[in-house]
């Protein structure tokens, strides 16, 4: 079977020879007709030119008479020399068949008046130079005579080459009339040929090709049952057909792999949801067990202590000492499950600050440096409280100091930075405790409930971890000390809408 490209160029090749036919005679025909006529107002134009020298002849040999000049001689042997050159064109040509006797005549007339012309001029050129004033006189008369004469004749032969023009015009007037009614003819032949032979073309290539296009919309719109193309047509129609077919056969495998494929991720999906809300659930109870572990030693010894200034002493201090020991109380005994707040802690820090002073006697200032719009940001409760315990314990030797506690929004998170002027930590501490707090399991201490402690009893890396868990990421906090340089503790937190998915079930 022929390939397509062949095909078509045998049908190129089939119209093209009769089309370049019809299209150079008549360019042929008309190219002939248009050299003759060209050929006749070129003759013409040389019998002007001619004419014209003959003139400028006779005027240059009456100046040169007249002045007997340099510059008249001088013109003179030019216009001659023109003319001279001029004579082959009158020059008797027997084989020219398209001169009649008439015009051979007239021709012959020419040629020989030109030869005469110019020697009667001679001869009055010489005897002008020989000083001979009635034979030059005689001689130019003779010029004059012939000028006329030859002029004359030059226009008699103008005529007849007019004449011919004329009868040449009509000649391929007719001709050119009969070149159109061939052209027509021919092209419409043409027009009608390439017309058939367009829609056998047509045919035998866009049938196969649009039974192919429906198939394929058919398989476009999810119908595999589209029986597979015959392969017969063309090379390239065959291969077309061949290909469809094994692109249907491939696609509909891959649609039943990617179903089972499906399938199969739909179930690991199930089962990784189960295991997410495993890890849920068992990130909840480790919340719940590391916020459980505040010592009830510190609330019970505090509460003696009121007891006793309350004994002791009718003051505003056992109000305020008592007011801040049962927001501490409130703030402990909170549900587990409740998220807290910046504000918040905020007030339960406060409350801690105001018992450690009045109970250990010490002079630790805490001075607010909270962004009001950050007062919402969610914490996990008893966040802040072991922190400044730390500080107050460990940090301030003689129980005096300060703690800065600010916050800001950097664009994506909060930023909350708790700082003192205490004794700072060494580099060596700081890098124990933060990797306690990211590798801290059921095999690492936990804090000793039998001390009696001053605080919670939850310490820094206790607070590392469940700030963690609360993020969903390890990149929320940052240690910086160094030893009698006091400690600087920034926490990033998301805001109210950033809550982790984890912690959404606290709030």
């Amino acid at each position: 079977m022929a390939s397509l490209r062949r095909r078509v160029f045998l049908y190129l090749a089939a119209l093209s020879i009769p089309l370049a036919l019809g299209v150079l005679v008549p360019i042929t025909l008309i190219q002939i007709l248009l050299n003759r006529s060209l050929l006749m107002y070129e003759r013409n134009q040389q019998y002007q030119i001619v004419d014209e020298l003959v003139h400028g002849l006779e005027e240059r040999l009456r100046e040169y008479l007249e002045t007997r000049s340099t510059d008249s001689l001088r013109g003179y042997f030019e216009v001659a020399d023109q003319l001279q050159n001029s004579v082959v064109l009158f020059s008797p040509n027997p084989h020219d068949q398209r001169l009649v006797d008439q015009e051979r005549h007239l021709e012959r007339s020419v040629h020989f008046l030109i030869k005469s012309l110019q020697k009667t001029a001679d001869r009055a050129v010489q005897e002008k130079r020989g000083r001979s004033p009635e034979e030059y006189t005689r001689l130019h008369s003779e010029v004059r005579a012939i000028s006329g004469l030859l002029r004359s004749e030059l226009i008699a032969l103008s005529q007849k080459e007019l004449t011919r023009v004329m009868q040449v015009q009509e000649s391929f007037s007719r001709q050119f009339t009969w070149v159109q009614v061939f052209s027509f003819l021919f092209l419409t032949s043409v027009m009608f040929l390439t017309a058939v032979l367009a829609t056998m073309v047509a045919g035998k290539i866009a049938e196969p090709i649009s039974r192919l296009s429906g198939s394929a919309l058919r398989v476009a719109d999810g119908d595999f049952s589209v029986p597979d193309m015959p392969l017969r047509g063309s090379t390239e129609v065959r291969h077309m057909a061949d290909a469809f077919n094994r692109m249907k056969e491939s696609i509909r495998h891959n649609i039943n792999e990617m179903q089972r494929t499906a399938e199969m991720e739909k179930g690991l999906m199930e089962e990784r949801v189960a295991n997410l809300r495993m890890k849920n659930r068992v990130k909840q109870a480790e919340m719940a067990s590391l916020q459980n572990q505040i010592r009830p030693h510190f609330l019970f010894n505090a509460l003696n202590t009121g007891v006793q200034l309350a004994t002791i002493e009718e003051a505003e201090r056992t109000s305020d000492y008592l007011d801040s020991l049962a927001s501490l109380f409130r703030a402990s005994l909170r549900p587990l499950s409740e998220v807290s707040t910046l504000g918040l802690e905020y007030e339960t820090l406060c409350s801690f600050l105001r018992i450690m002073n009045i109970r250990f006697g010490t002079r630790v200032e805490l001075h607010n440096e909270l962004a009001p719009d950050t007062n919402s940001t969610p914490l996990p409760r008893l966040m802040l409280q072991p922190l400044v315990e730390n500080s107050v314990v460990h940090g301030f030797q003689n129980g005096e100091g300060n703690i800065f506690l600010s916050s800001r929004y950097d664009g994506t998170r909060v930023l909350i930075e708790l700082r003192d002027d205490g004794v700072g930590m060494t580099p060596e501490l700081i890098e124990k405790i933060s990797h306690e707090a990211s590798a801290w399991d059921s095999d690492l201490p936990q804090p000793d409930d039998s001390s009696d402690g001053v605080g919670s009893g939850i310490g820094l890396r206790n607070v590392i971890y469940r700030l963690r868990l609360f993020c969903g990421t390890d990149d929320c906090y940052a240690i910086d000390s160094k030893a009698g340089a006091g400690v600087r503790i920034r926490l990033w937190v998301p805001e109210a809408d950033g809550i982790p998915a984890a912690m959404e079930g606290h709030t």
